[in-house]
């Protein structure tokens, strides 16, 4: 069984995909992915896995174990594959290569995600819209769109009314401290201050967004903040695919690839 390592022969052969494996044991490990068996349980927490070694490796988040050190910073892990990632910070290695665009990534998740940028697929849905995402963490910020959307819907009514309530007892309050004219003409100075006073609120904060409530000054702004609910980051590191909302956020980030140092302490020189 040993020399199939060297003679590259692979016996078992799954009969749904065609896969082929070395040993049997891996085969019918396999054959899990098909039928969606879990036949082991923690027994901490309840998760279920297709395979021994994945529980193995599971029960590490339970007792805190980390046996996988990085002998360049001491840094540890639960997992050997997070132990590998992490020793690319070190070498700067990116051995996975995009095909299509030549981007290269220290991880083969990397490349996966990247990949989606040419294919267009999506994998991640919204159980509420049915909207489609090319990551979990694109749609995990969509996904407060709607868990907190009706309450602020809510807060912004009650907002708007405590406001045209909190400026007419103004009015009153200054209009009885200052003599004002009564009557008929009073009503009318009344409500034009009101409204010129609410045209006034509106035009310093014009543009609001439905999602959370707060209001910005130009539509440039609220585009830019509308990133944080929708999850879009549309500036991405061409050496390492990493993204970010804003291009500021990206500026900053290609120090670390620039190792540029801008800021200067005035009283050491660092």
């Amino acid at each position: 069984m040993h020399v199939r390592v060297h003679t590259g022969e692979k016996p078992y052969t799954c009969q749904q995909c065609g896969k082929s494996f070395a040993q049997k044991a891996a085969l019918q490990n396999h054959m899990r992915t098909h039928s969606g068996e879990k036949p082991f349980p923690c027994q901490q927490c309840g998760n279920v896995f297709s395979r021994k070694t994945n529980l193995q490796r599971h029960m590490r988040t339970h007792s805190g174990e980390k046996p996988y050190t990085c002998h360049q910073c001491g840094k540890s892990f639960t997992q050997k594959s997070s132990l590998q990632f992490h020793m690319n910070i070190h070498t700067r290695a990116k051995p996975y290569t995009c095909e299509q665009c030549g981007k290269s990534f220290p991880a083969k998740q990397n490349l996966k995600v990247h990949m989606r940028v040419h294919t267009g697929e999506k994998p991640y849905f919204c159980k509420y819209c049915g909207k489609s995402f090319a990551n979990a963490y694109s749609r995990k910020y969509h996904m407060r769109i709607h868990t907190v959307h009706s309450t602020f819907n809510n807060l912004l009514v009650l907002k708007e009314e405590y406001k045209d309530l909190n400026e007419m007892e103004q009015t009153d309050q200054y209009e009885k401290d200052h003599d004002f004219i009564t009557g008929e003409n009073a009503t009318q100075t009344k409500t034009a201050s009101i409204r010129k006073r609410a045209q006034k609120t509106k035009s310093n904060s014009s543009f609001t967004c439905l999602h959370c409530g707060k209001s910005f000054a130009q539509q440039e702004t609220l585009k830019r903040h509308m990133r944080i609910h929708s999850g879009e980051k549309p500036y991405t590191c061409q050496q390492c695919g990493k993204s970010f909302a804003q291009q500021g956020a990206l500026k900053r980030h290609m120090r670390i690839h620039s190792g540029e140092k801008p800021y200067t302490c005035q009283q050491c020189g660092k």
